[in-house]
């Protein structure tokens, strides 16, 4: 399916979270704006990690980590300001056909 497509997104990440324990699973393109997430609370849709105030949060400096290196990134620990609790996260960037995505 097309990587764009919201249906394959949300298609994906469900299958993620039955088959995991993952809490939640967030898909953020290239240019740091949160496409889909699979959390109850889906006002993150849409804000951008690499803009404030978000840019200096342990997501986007993993996200950034994961995008230059093009490997898994496991971020600090902390109080997620735009998820409101505490959180790690763990980005992995997302390549189709040489290409990346996220």
């Amino acid at each position: 399916g097309d990587v764009h497509n919201k249906d394959t997104i949300d298609s994906v990440a469900k299958l993620y979270a039955e088959l995991s324990t993952i809490k939640n699973l967030i898909f953020i393109k290239r240019d740091g704006e949160i496409i889909a997430s699979m959390e109850r609370s889906k006002d993150v849709v849409d804000k951008n990690i690499l803009e404030a105030p978000w840019d200096t949060s342990e997501l986007s400096e993993s996200f950034i980590r994961s995008s230059k290196s093009l490997k898994t990134d496991i971020s600090g620990f902390e109080f997620n300001a735009l998820f409101k609790k505490p959180a790690l996260f763990i980005t992995t960037p997302i390549i189709v056909h040489n290409t990346l995505y996220g």
